[in-house]
């Protein structure tokens, strides 16, 4: 199977009491310009709780660098990150480790606004397309699985992602 990403324009925040990044890698219902080859729209339900399983945070999708965060980890606990699927998009959660120069300057250009961009990487397992004898199909992903990694990103796919870092979980 080949992965595909997907990057979006985000917001993101950082906090300097708590170093929590959080941001949205995925939205739900927006379609977006593929290279001027096609239209392609995540659609609502295309991702379920069971495919967030081990699902980790990098920055500009370099996997073979150390993961900033892992869903495998609870919230609480350095590297650990939450995605929770919401109506229009799935929200990101993560507890950097700040000693980690890596994980810092992600934050630090997330705070600096230098990053505001999320982006995934994911399988297809089902979709869909309308207009496929036009110049410009449509292409609506109905289903996927795996779901890969999430990243901070320079440049974005999807213009309705946000990402940001926020305050200390002990003073919430």
């Amino acid at each position: 199977m080949d992965y595909i990403k997907r990057n979006y324009p985000a917001e993101f925040r950082a906090d300097e009491k708590s170093g929590i990044i959080e941001g949205v890698p995925i939205v739900f219902d927006t379609p977006t310009d593929i290279g001027g080859w096609f239209e392609e729209t995540i659609v609502k339900g295309a991702i379920s709780k069971d495919i967030i399983k081990d699902v980790r945070f990098f920055w500009n999708h370099n996997i073979d660098e150390k993961a900033i965060a892992r869903t495998v980890i609870p919230l609480d606990k350095l590297g650990g990150m939450e995605l929770t699927i919401e109506n229009d998009c799935v929200r990101m959660l993560a507890n950097p480790n700040r000693k980690r120069t890596d994980a810092n300057d992600l934050y630090l250009a997330i705070e600096d606004g230098v990053i505001n961009v999320m982006s995934f990487m994911f399988g297809v397992a089902e979709e869909r397309w309308e207009d496929e004898d036009t110049d410009y199909p449509k292409r609506f992903i109905t289903k996927i699985d795996p779901l890969i990694e999430v990243s901070a990103v320079n440049f974005p796919a999807y213009a309705t992602t946000t990402i940001n870092a926020r305050g200390d979980m002990a003073s919430e």
